[in-house]
């Protein structure tokens, strides 16, 4: 269903033989039947069968991004009566899904949900629809912020606050990250800088927790990449002291610490935990990297330096990295790449290090040229 929905229904290929064309396109009545057909399907699967991880998976990953390819199916999307059922039941019942909807298969289903509004719609529709998936994420948000300031010891705290849930909205916003765009990005600069108490809290609060920073991380990482270009000298400084933030935070915690002797291979969830926010960490420093040393006005105006940010984190990494861990080629990957982009544009600040950082750093780049893995020891090449 899901390829024929992509390939026929409201097709926008100039291609498609002129009978398909006829029925499921131009012929505005059907198309919009057709379309009421397979949305209403989607949302009763999505409910008679939610704790069916497989068939859930269909909907979110499958079923609904072909529902949100191309502007005739997103603008039929929109004016369907069963999709806003579906949003409103979405909503309506948010705390049950937290329950049993997988953080990936939410991450996807605000993606593309969110993608849905998009130009030529008008700004104030958008707007108004993108507000009304996030309300509920939003609101969880605030509660759980009004819950931390008020809950006073630790431990009462944890008590009072559900973790599966704080979860559950996390993989929410990032899925509406990836799924923004256009006007939909200011939308999510003032939403990210809204929460961004409530998330150093949570970090402070869940101290041990590798899960949960780890979603932070990712969230901040994912957040800058796509506001990236949208940035300027009002709004980065800000962005830019929420990452040295999250940064110092991390680096107390110390939580990417990582003991294969515990667990070779990384089969113990927590150590995996682990080794996934060291990756996350990795992102987020090449995230702002992409900025490197921006000036956003004249002479006069503020500079914001990246690089300093960057190298923060390249000191904190750079001691939890082992031969074992960069034996792994995600995570080798991302830190050859990251650590060539900084010996390239900053060659001085990496030959300034402090003596047992830079010899720590010697060390991973001899490790990658010795490596008998070819991408290990292409990567380490490039960057030296």
């Amino acid at each position: 269903l899901a390829k024929w929905a992509a390939t026929y229904l409201l097709s926008e290929d100039e291609k498609m033989p002129r009978r398909i064309r006829e029925a499921f396109t131009q012929n505005e009545t059907t198309a919009a039947q057709v379309m009421d057909v397979v949305v209403r399907l989607l949302g009763t699967i999505f409910v008679k069968w939610m704790g069916e991880a497989k068939v859930q998976e269909q909907v979110c990953k499958c079923l609904l991004p072909a529902l949100v390819q191309g502007k005739l199916r997103r603008a039929a999307l929109m004016k369907n009566a069963a999709w806003t059922e579906f949003l409103s039941y979405y909503v309506q019942n948010f705390d049950a899904l937290a329950g049993v909807l997988r953080g990936d298969l939410h991450r996807s289903l605000i993606k593309f949900a969110i993608k849905v509004a998009s130009r030529p719609m008008e700004e104030q529709v958008i707007k108004q629809y993108i507000q009304g998936v996030t309300d509920p994420l939003l609101k969880r948000m605030h509660a759980l912020g009004n819950a931390m300031a008020a809950g006073g010891a630790k431990a009462n705290v944890s008590a009072n606050v559900s973790m599966q849930q704080v979860e559950f909205v996390l993989e929410g916003l990032r899925g509406a990250t990836r799924g923004f765009t256009g006007i939909g990005l200011a939308f999510l600069l003032e939403v990210f800088v809204g929460i961004q108490p409530t998330l150093l809290k949570l970090l402070h609060l869940q101290d041990k927790s590798a899960r949960m920073i780890y979603l932070i991380l990712k969230l901040t990482a994912e957040v800058i990449e796509s506001l990236i270009g949208d940035l300027n000298a009002t709004n980065f400084p800000g962005i830019m002291n929420f990452v040295y933030e999250i940064l110092r935070v991390y680096k107390g915690q110390n939580m990417g610490q990582v003991s294969l002797q515990k667990s070779k291979a990384l089969k113990d969830e927590e150590e995996e935990e682990k080794y996934k926010n060291i990756r996350a960490l990795l992102k987020l420093l090449s995230a702002i990297t992409e900025k490197d040393m921006v000036d956003f006005g004249d002479g006069g105006a503020q500079q914001v330096d990246v690089a300093t940010a960057t190298f923060i984190g390249l000191e904190m990494v750079v001691p939890l990295l082992s031969t074992q861990l960069l034996s792994f080629p995600k995570l080798s990957q991302q830190y050859f790449n990251l650590i060539g982009h900084m010996c390239e544009v900053y060659p001085e600040r990496v030959c300034h290090l402090p003596k047992d950082l830079f010899r720590m750093f010697v060390e991973t780049l001899k490790f990658g040229v010795e490596c008998d893995e070819f991408q290990n020891a292409g990567s380490s090449l490039e960057a030296i």
